[in-house]
């Protein structure tokens, strides 16, 4: 008994849980939402589907890193609109094998819903963050069957105009992007430890 206490003693300072971030979008640059598309470069992996709506698909490797525990960790930071907004992030369910789909007629999950404050680029705090724990849509990201038939894709949504920030706030004249945003999912590994 003694010989157990000791390994699981030993096996506890070699092994400890640690968190894995895995960033989803990277400062993306959200426009005007009642504007036509805007044709701005994106990460290779990220789809501008509307000026306030990014998608990105859920590779393979993306979901293996996902554990029993998920968290979304969002800080949205200030462009061209100063008034409160509403955004959200949701996992879209896409028919496997599909490059893109119709946000009109794709069924998701709301994961978490976010109201901007009132923010001037110009002046802190410009920068806001949210966190949402979502541990039970791990279990559906790993789920053996939901696999089988979609393809996960992560939106990140989040309306804005920049009509008053055009005369109010300084630097924002004639421009038409509102947010930068970004996305990580925080999720439990295990890790060894060094020491």
């Amino acid at each position: 008994m003694k010989k157990l206490y000791l390994l699981l003693l030993f096996a506890g300072g070699l092994f400890t849980k640690a968190n894995a971030q895995i960033n989803i979008f990277d400062n993306v640059l959200f426009y005007d939402g009642y504007a036509a598309l805007v044709d701005a470069p994106t990460a290779p992996d990220v789809i501008r589907l509307r000026n306030d709506l990014f998608t990105k698909k859920l590779t393979p490797e993306v979901l293996a890193q996902i554990q029993s525990t998920l968290t979304l960790s969002i800080s949205i930071s200030a462009a061209c609109d100063n008034y409160d907004r509403i955004g959200n992030v949701n996992i879209a369910l896409v028919p496997k094998g599909d490059t893109s789909y119709d946000p009109a007629t794709t069924s998701r999950i709301e994961l978490g819903r976010f109201i901007t404050p009132f923010m001037n680029k110009n002046v802190p705090p410009n920068l806001v963050p949210y966190t949402f724990t979502t541990d039970n849509v791990a279990k559906i990201l790993k789920d053996t069957y939901l696999n089988n038939i979609y393809d996960f894709w992560v939106e990140f949504e989040l309306f804005g105009v920049p009509y008053a920030a055009q005369t109010q706030i300084s630097g924002c004249t004639g421009r038409n992007d509102v947010f930068y945003g970004t996305l990580n999912f925080i999720t439990d590994a295990l890790a060894i430890n060094a020491a």
